[in-house]
This record gives structure tokens, C-alpha cells and sequence, in this order.
């Protein structure tokens, strides 16, 4: 098992993380653009291979970030949306679910206007609104699902895939998704292989398809096989480290709703941290899970007492920390 350290000693330079994802309409979109924005309003642009997969390094501190990739010549453009590094991809479900989550109560908004102001407008989409999206869009698809045999609560935003045809590339396979403009931008159509639009329906109930399977009707993950690759993200005030650990043992993959790991991962903390000082508002949450890749997030306030250095008293602080642990199957 090989270990990785990102961590700059140069204090000056900034740190990176990376996006990377599959850009695809079912058939991959090879040789196009892909532009991600933080919320600086910088822009990285990188070109997909030719099964429509793409990879940037963005400045880590500045997430999360938008972004988008040219279909075509005729100005069609899909647009995704990362809360942080990892896997983002961009397909017409992304685009819809972001379209989704723009909204103003019933009104919708261009999604390229959120893009160009982003540095301004990026607070739109938090995590629930977004989650719901996914969820509403899952929901409208839910027969299409079934019959390629995806669960309910598939992130399709974070989910690694390859453009084979199965699986979430055969649900992009059989979709035709229509986004009103002008007069009609309140209207979305959504034609399933063929058997004629339907409206998307914003107002579906979708409390069987939670994002990351926290029910029956979702992956919770288990049984992981494999070889697998594990990325921690960790996140101190603002500052964020990266270190990669290669061939992680299968066997050490977390699973849905797994209380041991949640107890593992509060004793770990504990011992890692509480010397420094109390721990309060301590998180542990499943950010998504699949057979190929589980996403972990750990968060928690350090309180430091205050000290006496030199006769001087130093008064203690609040830590803010979250630690992101991403693994994905190789």
C-alpha cells in the first residue's frame, strides 16, 4: 500500500485538488471543452479523452466550483456542479438536476448566467437543495432505473462511470431531455427511449430515492471487492490537505448506515484530537455510496484552552475541521 502526502511545505502555495468525471450525452463527448469556476470566478479548462473523460487541478480552498462542457457546435452546452475535488461528471441528468436546483420557488433560471456570476451566485446551491434535485430527477426516472437495474439513490454527480452502455450510460442512452427557453423556460420535457415527452414533474414524491442510499431502495455499499484507491481530504479553518492511498484493502470500505464505522470514526478523532482541547459538533455522514465508489465526511469543532506562555496568557480558539474520505474502486 502505497501512501501519498499533497501537503506543500510552502505555505505560499496553494493547494490543489482535483476534478475529474465523465462528460457524456450516452455517447461519450470526446475532444470537447471542459471549463470549471470557484468561487473566485477562476476558470481551468482541460479537453475530455475519447471516452469523454476529463481531469483539472482547481485550487482546493476555493470550492465549490461549476462547471461545463460544449456538446456540440450548435452552442448546446451541459452543465455539473462539485462541492468539492473528486468525481463530476457532466451528462444531461447533471444539467437537469442543477437546472432544478437554480430555481427561484416555481420561476427557472438560465444556468449560464449562474456560471458567468458564479463568484457571486454560488451560495444558490447548497448541498439539500442540490440533494433534492438529484432526487426529484431519480424520482421522474425511476421506471428507466429500474430497468438498467441502477438504484434509487445512484449519484449520478459523483458516481464514477464508464460510457459502455450499461447501467446510468444506458439510462443517458434512452434519454431526451428538453429545457424551455424565453417564453418556455419554465417547461421540461423528458422523452424514455422514444415513447414520447413527458413533463418532468418538479413536485414528485421522492422520499425513496435519498442521494447515497439511506434507505432499502438504495446502494449502502458492503461487500466491497477489489483493488481500491482512498483520497482524504482534510480541511483545517480553510486550509485543505490531500494525501492518496493506493491499493486500499477492499475489506476497510465503509458501508451505508454503518454504525461500527461511525463509532470507529468518533473514537479515532477522539484520540487524534482530544488532547488538543474539547470536541463538539461532531458529524459523521455518508456524502454517497456505490459499488464503485464511497464517499465519507467527517466534521467537528477542536476548542483549545487558553494558555500561560512566558507569563503571557494566550486565550484558546475554535478549530473548524472536516476530513473527506473518498474511495474509489481502480
Amino acid at each position: 500500500m502505497e501512501v501519498t502526502n499533497n501537503d506543500n511545505d510552502n505555505d505560499d502555495a496553494p493547494i490543489t485538488t482535483t476534478l475529474s468525471g465523465t462528460a457524456a450525452v450516452g455517447a461519450a463527448l470526446a475532444d470537447k471543452t471542459v471549463t470549471s469556476i470557484d468561487i473566485f470566478g477562476i476558470e481551468v479548462t482541460t479537453t475530455t479523452n475519447a471516452n469523454g473523460g476529463y481531469s483539472m487541478e482547481v485550487d482546493g480552498g476555493a470550492k465549490p466550483y461549476m462547471l461545463k462542457v460544449e456538446v456540440d457546435n450548435s452552442g448546446q452546452v451541459l452543465y455539473s456542479f462539485a462541492e468539492e475535488g473528486g468525481t463530476a461528471n457532466i451528462t444531461p441528468m447533471t444539467n437537469l438536476a442543477l437546472h432544478e436546483a437554480n430555481k427561484n420557488g416555481t420561476t427557472y433560471s438560465d444556468l449560464s448566467a449562474l456560471f458567468s456570476g458564479f463568484a457571486s451566485n454560488y451560495s444558490r446551491i447548497s448541498p439539500a437543495v442540490l440533494n433534492d434535485a438529484k432526487a426529484k430527477v431519480n424520482a421522474n426516472l425511476a421506471t428507466l432505473l429500474s430497468d438498467e437495474s441502477v438504484e434509487n439513490g445512484y449519484d449520478f454527480f459523483k458516481t464514477a462511470f464508464s460510457p459502455d452502455g450499461s447501467g446510468i450510460d444506458a439510462v443517458l442512452d434512452a434519454l431526451d431531455i428538453t429545457i424551455g427557453t424565453g417564453a418556455n423556460a419554465g417547461t421540461i420535457s423528458i422523452n424514455l427511449d422514444g415513447a414520447g415527452f413527458t413533463d418532468f414533474f418538479a413536485d414528485i414524491d421522492f422520499g425513496d430515492f435519498t442521494i447515497g442510499g439511506s434507505g432499502d431502495n438504495g446502494n449502502n455499499g458492503g461487500g466491497a471487492t477489489g483493488t481500491w484507491t482512498l483520497v482524504v481530504a482534510t480541511t483545517v479553518s480553510g486550509f485543505t490537505t490531500e494525501v492518496t492511498i493506493t491499493d486500499f484493502p477492499a475489506a476497510a470500505v465503509p458501508t451505508g448506515d454503518n454504525s461500527a464505522a461511525i463509532n470507529a470514526a468518533q473514537e479515532e478523532f477522539n484520540n487524534s484530537f482530544g488532547e488538543l482541547g474539547s470536541v463538539s459538533n461532531f458529524s459523521f455522514t455518508f456524502v454517497s455510496s456505490s459499488d464503485t465508489q464511497v464517499v465519507t465526511r467527517t466534521t467537528a469543532t477542536i476548542t483549545t484552552p487558553a494558555i500561560v506562555v512566558n507569563g503571557m496568557t494566550m486565550p484558546g480558539t475554535s478549530i473548524s475541521y472536516s476530513q473527506t474520505f473518498t474511495y474509489t474502486k481502480s
